[in-house]
């Protein structure tokens, strides 16, 4: 699936869905959806849902050199 987002200092982007995970507990759903774009960047986009309410974030960006980073950081520990 893919998506136009606009970016204030990036402007329009072309996103492409990954993936997408559920969390549920008491009554309360969480989703986060990655999101990935022609750079390699990852796009991170979370709602979560309260009875009828429904509370998105921002969409959250993580370039792919910082990415790489953390992934080092996990497989190095």
């Amino acid at each position: 699936m893919k998506k136009i987002i606009t970016d204030p200092f990036l402007g329009e982007i072309e996103i492409t869905k990954l993936s997408s995970d559920t969390l549920s507990a008491v009554g309360e759903n969480r989703v986060d959806t990655v999101y990935t774009d022609k750079r390699g960047n990852c796009w991170i986009e979370t709602y979560t849902t309260w009875g009828d309410a429904i509370k998105p974030t921002p969409i959250m960006y993580i370039r792919k050199e910082l990415l790489h980073k953390i992934i080092k950081v996990f497989k190095d520990k």
